[in-house]
């Protein structure tokens, strides 16, 4: 785990939330007749809150992603210990981690409470990610991406061309 320095001492950086819930049928039936956007199989059922780690208040998950992104996206909400009991469609917040960055950028919801997504830690992501399966299949992906389409040579166009004849 990375840790933070903050004066003299080294501080664990903040992580996510991760309370769980399950979504419930009818609330699905609720968010397709009002936003007919996609085929409800498409809703997510099983839920994580993405925001930092808070205790008490609302938690928060991506359950549909809209077909025009400019739109927002449908995100569930519900309470300690409770289904989702409401959702509702806002805007991404697409901070980026710098004012430069084009590859990172938070993928929260606009006026989200707490740190941004790239600001804190996921222990269950971490695992995923740094496990032999997840490893095995990023290999695998590589090797058909590599397979069916080739890299073009970088440097001199004109050399991609002359190899490609």
């Amino acid at each position: 785990m990375v840790s933070l320095i903050k004066t003299g001492r080294s501080v664990s950086p903040p992580r996510v939330c991760g309370a769980q819930a399950v979504m419930p049928v009818d609330l699905v039936a609720i968010m397709f007749v009002s936003v007919m956007d996609t085929a409800p199989d498409t809703v997510a059922r099983s839920l994580r809150c993405c925001l930092q780690e808070h205790s008490g208040g609302r938690h928060h998950d991506l359950v549909w992603e809209l077909n025009d992104p400019g739109d927002g996206e449908v995100w569930a909400q519900w309470a300690d210990d409770c289904p989702p009991d409401t959702f509702r469609t806002v805007p991404d917040c697409n901070t980026p981690s710098t004012p430069t960055a084009d590859d990172e950028v938070c993928t929260l919801f606009a006026g989200h409470p707490g740190c941004h997504t790239f600001e804190y830690t996921d222990p269950v992501y971490d695992a995923l990610r740094s496990g032999p399966e997840f490893q095995d299949e990023v290999r695998r992906l590589r090797n058909l991406i590599d397979r069916y389409l080739p890299r073009q040579p970088s440097g001199d166009s004109d050399a991609g061309e002359a190899g490609a004849r």
